[in-house]
């Protein structure tokens, strides 16, 4: 019989007697490596019973096999006994707890993993990746992005033993991007604040060329003002 620490355990004991006589004090031992009882009770001529016990095992109680014996006694004599085989199951129960921190332009999101079972728990660990956000993200310790259908995961190979823990921190940080766009702002305002407020181009045309020099030329200036102040003289 397999016995899941998750579920109580009932026992059921089913005591005939099969004679006349009258028993006004019985015993009943109910024992194994995890499971000691005594019980007394009384049982009159022909009559029938059961008796019910209802054991709980801690929740983080390692998987074994175990033999569970109810032995009757009348007095010091042992009337009657029986034996059943057990195992106790091994299971794991992975919980998973968020927190979220959050600051200037930066979040921080706190996982934590829990195994609630008996077996060390050896299921990757997920957390779904929003792959807008990715490119600002990045996770203590370093996941890998796994895709599961059309759904990206952070995903950590990390085991973890019964009722141990497992924290990991996804970081969402804009603040280097806030930094580049006030740069860029800054860069702009201070072109635009030193550079020059007047351009000359000069325009050379209606070159006239004689014994192998210029004889004669056309020279243009152009100047403008790109400031927004007026300029005299």
């Amino acid at each position: 019989k397999k016995i899941d620490p998750k579920d109580k355990i009932k026992i059921s004991i089913k005591l005939a007697n099969q004679n006349l006589l009258d028993y006004p004090e019985i015993k009943l031992i109910v024992s194994s490596t995890l499971i000691n009882d005594e019980i007394k009770d009384k049982l009159g001529p022909k009559e029938e019973k059961t008796i019910e016990i209802v054991k709980e095992f801690p929740l983080e109680l390692e998987p074994q096999s175990d033999k569970l014996t109810v032995t009757l006694l009348r007095g010091n004599r042992t009337v009657a006994w029986v034996s059943q085989s057990f195992e106790v199951i091994g299971y794991t129960n992975l919980k998973m707890d968020t927190e979220y921190k959050r600051k200037l332009l930066k979040t921080e999101k706190h996982v934590k993993f829990t195994n609630e079972g008996n077996l060390e728990s050896e299921v990757p660990l997920k957390v779904k990746a929003d792959m807008l956000k990715s490119m600002f993200t990045v996770t203590k310790p370093k996941s890998a992005i796994k895709k599961e259908g059309d759904i990206k995961y952070y995903v950590w190979d990390q085991s973890i033993q019964p009722y141990d823990t497992y924290e990991v921190v996804i970081i969402e940080n804009y603040r280097p991007l806030f930094l580049l766009f006030i740069t860029a702002i800054v860069a702009v305002v201070l072109y635009y604040s030193y550079r020059a407020q007047m351009v000359f181009k000069k325009i050379s045309k209606n070159l006239i060329k004689a014994h192998g020099g210029i004889s004669s030329m056309h020279i243009s200036l152009s100047l403008k003002n790109r400031g927004s102040l007026n300029i005299e003289n």
